[in-house]
């Protein structure tokens, strides 16, 4: 059996014997203020960072329009606010291919053959609407 004065010692992972040396010269209560100050920076970062977060659900909240807004956890405010920015996507591909037809029959109507035999609408454009797409 060794005896437990030969025995070596095991530096903890992480810990390098640099970072020993630096703590053994300090008193424990200079050590714990200053694990302390940055504990509160640290938690300053959080608080701050939190409350950013916290204001951005506001922010949706006062867009989403639903009866008990305010009782939506923010997990559902955020899911609700996806769902409406997908319907709204939705509602202005069909207002811009409206528009295309639109524009369209009207490119028709003042065409010189459109009084004399109508032409059949084109289907709309494959590419995402842009002000530039011609008939």
């Amino acid at each position: 059996m060794m005896d437990s004065m030969h025995v070596k010692k095991r530096m903890p992972t992480g810990v390098s014997s640099e970072m020993l040396v630096r703590c053994v010269g300090r008193p424990k209560k200079e050590l714990d203020n200053e694990s302390r100050a940055r504990r509160d920076v640290a938690n300053n970062h959080e608080r701050k960072r939190m409350q950013s977060i916290n204001d951005g659900i506001q922010a949706l909240r006062r867009i989403l329009r639903h009866k008990d807004i305010d009782k939506l956890s923010k997990a559902t405010v955020l899911l609700r606010a996806a769902e409406h920015v997908l319907r709204l996507e939705s509602e202005l591909t069909a207002v811009a291919d409206e528009n295309y037809r639109l524009k369209c029959l009207v490119k028709q109507l003042f065409h010189s053959q459109a009084f004399v035999q109508p032409m059949p609408f084109p289907p709309p454009p494959q590419q995402p609407y842009s002000p530039d797409n011609n008939c």
